[in-house]
This record gives structure tokens, C-alpha cells and sequence, in this order.
């Protein structure tokens, strides 16, 4: 049902000119090109959000096409990533998307006004046949121009509700990108720390190699004089062999990280890089942090658990809005029309028009459709809260576990590291007591042997403490820049 209280006054004739000004005044405020504009500031602030992960890809020339540093810092690796994602290019496009969709809702406290106009030329015709009837023929020229005004007053919170709606849709997706930048870094991270890995086990295994052949020179010259055995010049060249096999598997498995890291970066698979292996942050076993306090920090900072809120409080506002859709609407319209026909005397005639009047619109009955949609929005805000309450779960395990491979992690590197002193003790001796004709092959080949397998077990544990410290990090949701520069290998 529709009630209108309507005040209409005609009036003779209104100016073409004053029509004219009013369309002017319509085309200055509306944007000539397309060109974005942001009158209600709707962008304003996006690449504020998401400040950690958002902030390294800003200001840097990492989407340049120049040339990778050589080592490559973990820094630059992650610019590189940010900048040619493709995730991350449309998580922005959300963002810009949403913001654009905030822009909408406001609009709605502004009036409408349209423009519309014709012009047209009509020449009619008339044959009579007969002497005394001469043919006729009439044009009429008619020109019209109506400006109108349609602007809402109140709507009981349809709009306010429509608002906080795609507020929190944007909310939303500023919590989804940071999620998604967090995610690039985790990968990128963790493809550098694989190249990081492969280089540091390359050199350990040609370190391995080196001492292997030189067990096997030794053996030799040990032979030839007559004191070693040939037995002896065969298990150490054998030995020897092994070394440069496992050198060879070392050098495959650094290509294909590196190819890895490239893919993650989008520069071209083929790409040889080099990442610094000594630079940035060193392994430290003092690890002190409170669990306690670590899953309370990922309560607040966590993007997963600020998406699912961000999502319940969409929702939320959905449901408002379907219940306030079905209260009434007041508007206030209006219309400036001049009509002008030109035609054969006396049919020149000139119209024009003023209204003015307050509409308001009732909703009555539209087939229980409206409480359907009620009912459904308020399903769908229950639906996600157990969507919260499983991400609440999934994050404090996520942080649970990350904490604790810290916890392993950094105590495996003092235990890696004397176990590597040990081993290079107990090698060292072997080797002496072999080259001294005191000791048995056997002993320099095991003892050979455990120093290559503790170096490897070294540089493991110094790369499963860096990522696991990422991945807690990522868990609890503050992988980003708060304590990172570029000198810094890792947050």
C-alpha cells in the first residue's frame, strides 16, 4: 500500500533557461571521465591495514624488472612474492571492491535527481481529391525537459543496517587479505629456507667429498708403500665414491628449491639464485614465551578468528535488515518539467510544471517471502558461530603445536651442535691414528662418516628452528614487519 500527501502547483511557462541551468549544475558534480573518485573516503586507510606483510611491498622497486641480488636476502625474496602474487593482486581487488560497496550504502542518505528531455519534428501530410480542396500539410515541432528529485527521509534503520552490513564485508575482506599476505610470506619463507637448506647441505657435502678423498689419497699412498692393503685402498675409494653421489643429490635438490623460490617470487623458473646463508638472524636457544600468553595474542591479532567475527557481524546485520524491510519508507519527490509545441496557429502551446510531494510506502503482504528471509539470515548468523568457535579450535591448535616445535626445535640446536664438536673431534683423531699407521681404516670411515651425517643434522636443525618460528608466528597471526628490516634474515 502507498499513502502520498502530494502539493502540486501548475504554473504557465518555466525558462528554458533555468531547465538549462539546472541540467548544468547535475553534469558539473557528476565525473566527466572515469576517473575513480572516493567523495565518502571509503579507501581511505586500506593500505594501512594489514600493516606488517602490506608495508614491506610498499616503497621498494621488488616488481622491477631488474636484477636479482646476489645472495638474495629473505627480504627481497618476500617483496618479490608480494608484489607478483597473483592472490595477493586480487585479495586488493576485494578490498577496493567492498570499499566500493560501503560507498553504495552511503549513497542511499543522498537524494536522486535525473534528467531526461526530447525533441522531436512532425510533418504530416493531406491529399483531398476534388477542385475546390487544395492539399494540406502540417509539422509540429515539440520540445520537452523534466528534472526529477526523489530523496529517502526515513526508513527506520534500513539504511543504517544496509551499511553496517557492507562495513563488515569490508572488514571482512581487509582480514582475508591479510590472511592471504601472511600466507604468501609463510610460502615464500619457507621456499627460501628450503633453497637456504639445499645450499648449506651442498656445502657440507662437498666438505664431505673433500675429506672422503683425502681418506682415499691417504689409503693409496699408504698402499703403494706397503703399508695399507688394497682392501683398505677400495672401502676408502668406495667411500670416496659415495660422497660424490650424495654431492651430486645435494646439487639436484638445490635446483629444485631454487626453482621453487622463483615460482614463489615470479621471476623465470630457470632463474640462478643465491641466498645468503651466514646474514640475518642466528639461531637462539633462549626461548622464553609464555603459551598462555601466545594464544591469547592470537585471539586478537589472528586473521582467521578476525574474518569469522568480521563474518557473524555481516551477517548480523543482514538479519537487521530483513526485519527493518519490513517497516515503511518516507521519501520526498519532486519534478521540474517545461513542455513546448510549436505547430500551425492556434495550436502553439506551452506547459509547464512544478511538483513536490511526500511519499510513503507500506509494505502489506509480499507471500511470507520477506520472513523467509529473516528466518534465513538469522540462521546463517548461527551457522557462523560454530564457524568461530571451529576456528578458534583449529587456531589454538595451530599455535599449540607451533609453540612446541619451537620448543623442540631450539633445544635440537645444542644437542646438534656438540654432537657436530664431538664428531669433529672423534674425526680428526681417526685421522691422525690412520696417517700414523696406528689406527684402523674402518675407524676413519665411520668416524668420516658421523662428521658428514652431524653437519647435515646441524644445518637441519638450524633451518627447522627458522621455520618453525615462522610458522608460529603465522599461527598466532603476526607474521609481518612489527620486528623486521631489511639487514634481518627473519621476524
Amino acid at each position: 500500500m502507498s499513502c502520498a500527501v502530494l502539493l502540486r502547483r501548475r504554473a504557465r511557462y518555466i525558462p528554458p533557461a533555468a531547465i538549462c541551468v539546472a541540467l548544468a549544475g547535475v553534469l558539473l558534480v557528476t565525473p566527466s571521465t572515469h576517473a575513480q573518485i572516493d567523495p565518502f573516503s571509503t579507501r581511505s586507510g586500506l593500505e594501512d591495514d594489514a600493516q606488517g606483510p602490506n608495508r614491506i611491498a610498499q616503497g621498494t622497486d621488488a616488481c622491477s624488472a631488474a636484477s636479482l641480488s646476489s645472495p638474495l636476502s629473505i627480504y627481497e625474496a618476500v617483496n618479490r612474492a608480494l608484489c607478483s602474487n597473483p592472490t595477493v593482486r586480487r585479495s586488493w581487488a576485494n578490498m577496493l571492491l567492498n570499499a566500493a560497496q560501503v560507498g553504495v550504502a552511503k549513497s542511499a542518505w543522498l537524494p536522486t535527481i535525473n534528467a531526461s528531455g526530447t525533441r522531436s519534428r512532425t510533418t504530416d501530410a493531406q491529399a483531398v481529391s476534388g477542385p475546390t480542396f487544395p492539399d494540406a500539410m502540417i509539422r509540429t515541432s515539440d520540445r520537452y525537459a523534466e528534472l526529477r528529485l526523489s530523496w529517502v527521509l526515513f526508513d527506520f534503520g534500513q539504511r543504517n543496517a544496509n551499511l553496517a552490513y557492507y562495513k563488515r564485508l569490508l572488514d571482512l575482506a581487509k582480514a582475508s587479505r591479510t590472511d592471504t599476505l601472511q600466507s604468501v610470506f609463510g610460502q615464500t619463507a619457507g621456499a627460501f629456507y628450503a633453497v637456504w637448506t639445499a645450499e648449506s647441505t651442498l656445502g657440507a657435502a662437498k666438505d664431505a667429498e673433500t675429506n672422503a678423498e683425502r681418506s682415499y689419497q691417504l689409503a693409496r699412498h699408504r698402499h703403494m708403500a706397503g703399508a695399507g692393503t688394497l682392501n683398505d685402498e677400495l672401502q676408502a675409494k668406495t667411500a670416496w665414491q659415495q660422497a660424490i653421489f650424495e654431492r651430486t643429490n645435494a646439487t639436484g635438490a638445490l635446483k629444485v628449491a631454487q626453482g621453487n623460490l622463483c615460482v614463489q617470487m615470479g621471476v623465470p623458473v630457470q632463474t640462478d639464485i643465491k641466498v645468503d646463508v651466514d646474514a640475518g638472524v642466528q639461531p637462539d636457544v633462549n626461548f622464553k614465551s609464555s603459551i598462555s600468553d601466545l594464544l591469547e595474542l592470537a585471539e586478537s591479532t589472528n586473521p582467521k578468528l578476525r574474518m569469522a567475527r568480521a563474518q557473524i557481524e555481516a551477517d548480523e546485520a543482514n538479519a537487521e535488515l530483513a526485519r527493518r524491510q519490513e517497516l515503511p519508507t518516507v521519501s520526498l519527490s519532486g519534478s521540474l518539467s517545461n513542455d513546448k509545441s510549436l505547430s500551425a496557429f492556434p495550436r502553439d502551446t506551452r506547459t509547464a510544471g512544478k511538483y513536490i510531494g511526500i511519499q510513503i510506502s507500506i509494505p502489506i503482504f509480499a507471500g511470507f517471502g520477506q520472513e523467509y528471509h529473516r528466518q534465513a539470515s538469522e540462521a546463517q548468523v548461527n551457522i557462523d558461530r560454530e564457524d568461530l568457535r571451529k576456528a578458534e579450535l583449529d587456531v589454538a591448535s595451530a599455535v599449540w603445536r607451533s609453540y612446541q616445535d619451537v620448543v623442540t626445535r631450539t633445544a635440537n640446536l645444542d644437542v646438534a651442535a656438540a654432537t657436530q664438536q664431538s664428531a669433529q673431534e672423534a674425526y680428526e683423531v681417526a685421522s691422525k691414528r690412520y696417517a700414523a699407521g696406528v689406527g684402523a681404516l674402518l675407524d676413519l670411515l665411520n668416524a668420516q662418516t658421523a662428521l658428514s651425517a652431524a653437519r647435515r643434522q646441524v644445518i637441519q636443525s638450524q633451518a627447522d628452528w627458522r621455520v618453525s618460528r615462522l610458522a608460529l608466528a603465522f599461527a598466532i597471526g603476526t607474521l609481518d614487519s612489527t620486528r623486521w628490516d631489511a639487514r634481518a634474515e627473519a621476524p
